[in-house]
């Protein structure tokens, strides 16, 4: 009798990986973060949220890895996949963004500076984005459907402008927050 794994099952899998490897990322930036001092940390994450109403200004795309997650995953069974590619697109730096806010992620763990924030911060990033697909998925009737389902909610105007007012509305609040600091 052959096995298969249901969609849900793989849902599941891919928010476990998206969670498992946003938190472990936070962490580490969190842990480096919390070597700085709070200055120092003032000035990265003001220089940064600058840089970045800037590059959103001049360009329509965010600074990213313009490569869709491997189509070798596949060829490791449904339940790596799941992990992997819920892995990979729940970190973000290792797919394509579409969005401008998910460089909010990096600098709120800046600022936070501790590596249980910033895994908290990047875990909730990674659940976050793996529901979302993994919902829409859950609308589709084939083995890629999260793979389409990531794909389309890049592509959609309204959330790349709701995104991109959010990540100017962000990078104000950090700098506010810094300049009162």
């Amino acid at each position: 009798m052959e096995y298969r794994t249901s969609k849900r099952t793989k849902a599941l899998l891919s928010i476990l990986g998206g969670v498992a490897a946003g938190s472990s990322l936070g962490a580490l930036l969190g842990g480096v973060a919390s070597l700085m001092t709070v200055s120092q940390r003032a000035a990265v994450a003001s220089a940064a949220a600058f840089g970045l109403v800037i590059a959103a200004i001049l360009d329509n795309k965010p600074i990213q890895v313009r490569t869709e997650t491997p189509r070798s995953l596949l060829d490791r069974g449904p339940v790596a996949w799941s992990l992997l590619n819920g892995a990979l697109l729940g970190v973000g730096v290792a797919s394509r963004l579409g969005f401008w806010l998910w460089y909010a992620i990096p600098l709120g763990v800046l600022v936070v500076g501790s590596a249980t924030g910033g895994a908290v911060l990047w875990g909730l990033y990674g659940f976050s984005r793996m529901t979302m697909i993994a919902a829409d998925a859950s609308r589709m009737h084939d083995d890629t459907a999260l793979d389409r389902a990531d794909s389309m909610l890049r592509r959609s105007t309204v959330m790349k402008w709701s995104t991109r007012l959010a990540t100017f509305v962000f990078a104000g609040v950090v700098l506010g927050v810094v300049g009162l600091g």
